[in-house]
């Protein structure tokens, strides 16, 4: 905060970013010093909560242009800001706006010459971390457990996870020994035997699994581009797995969300490329040629697009669209997507 106040305020830097890990922070501070920024110093404060918000640039100009009074604009995520963006907030609307002040957070370095100044913020030291769990859990202080664990090496003073820690402690759901067990690492990526060994990669045994799996996949892709209508015959989730395949086939990162309780999507699809990073959900429904999708489930993804602050959502399924459907998608056809029997068999042509 001091630094802050230092180089904002009396040094008049205009462009300030604050970099960090996720959960470091970076937000609980810039929050805390615009609103010191607006009670001592009578300034302004506008809190853009991530980047979609700045789609809508003519608004952030508007609200600069009402006042003359010193104001502070705080800008979330900021390296996912595209070039246009950022060369509107910090080539075009600085310079137009002299009262205007701009804290960036980020989790990752971006090098502008117009950036005054970078305030990298790290997890807590010992003390600090053993002071924080003292105020959090009071008497029941579990500092000597967490040590000798090894913790606090795992968590590296960082705040949001202490302050879970705490939270399971505090309410008896853990004991030290299990939180130390449950951050052990447990992805392990690679072929392994089955006494759990890895597989060197030249081996034959790593060769003819690989081969094999993905035979088997592009057999079964085959299959469907002969007969489409195999889609009918395999479960929801088998078509959830389908889809997440032929995503992946088409480059994108790919994650499945739990069998069920997905909260309105299935798949997470992201892709970064020039223009940027995107997130899309995919909602997939294995229906019936009879039984066409009605415009609520285009309503609901569209909602948890909205939520999630997604880039756009897909809706994927093996019968076909209502008209109403089809003319709610119409009105947000660039953050809603349609793919029916057709567009499934389109996307299978295409992975292989």
């Amino acid at each position: 905060m001091a630094q802050l106040e230092q180089h904002i305020v009396r040094g008049n830097r205009r462009v300030v970013c604050i970099f960090g890990i996720g959960g470091i922070g970076k937000t609980a501070l810039a929050q805390a010093f615009g609103r010191r920024f607006a009670e001592v110093h009578g300034g302004n404060l506008i809190s853009l909560a991530g980047t979609r918000e700045l789609f809508s640039l003519d608004m952030l100009d508007e609200r600069l242009r009402r006042t003359n009074t010193p104001t502070l604009v705080i800008v979330n995520d900021a390296e996912q800001l595209n070039g246009e963006a950022r060369e509107h907030l910090l080539g075009r609307l600085l310079p137009q706006f002299p009262h205007c002040r701009l804290i960036l957070t980020s989790r990752e370095i971006f090098h502008d010459p117009r950036i005054d100044w970078v305030l990298h913020l790290d997890g807590f030291n010992d003390a600090e971390s053993e002071q924080l769990l003292q105020s959090l859990l009071g008497d029941r202080l579990y500092w000597t457990d967490l040590k000798s664990h090894k913790i606090y090496d795992t968590l590296r003073g960082h705040p949001l996870a202490l302050n879970l820690i705490a939270g399971a402690l505090k309410s008896g759901a853990l004991t030290p020994d299990e939180i130390s067990r449950y951050l052990e690492p447990f992805i392990q990526q690679g072929v392994r035997s089955p006494d759990g060994r890895p597989l060197e990669e030249e081996s034959e045994p790593y060769t003819t699994i690989v081969s094999n799996v993905t035979t088997v996949s592009d057999e079964f892709l085959n299959k469907l581009a002969d007969n489409p209508s195999l889609l009918y015959e395999v479960s929801p989730r088998a078509f959830e797995e389908i889809v997440a395949e032929l995503l992946s086939r088409q480059g994108y990162s790919v994650e499945l969300t739990p069998a069920s309780r997905d909260g309105g999507k299935d798949i997470y699809i992201a892709t970064k490329d020039s223009l940027g990073s995107f997130l899309y959900l995919v909602e997939c429904k294995r229906y019936a040629p009879d039984r066409p999708v009605g415009v609520g489930f285009i309503r609901q993804l569209y909602g948890t697009v909205q939520a999630e602050r997604a880039t756009a959502g897909i809706l994927a399924t093996t019968s076909f669209f209502t008209r109403g459907a089809k003319d709610f998608q119409s009105k947000v056809e660039f953050q809603i997507s349609l793919q029916d029997y057709l567009g499934i068999q389109k996307w299978i042509n295409a992975a292989l």
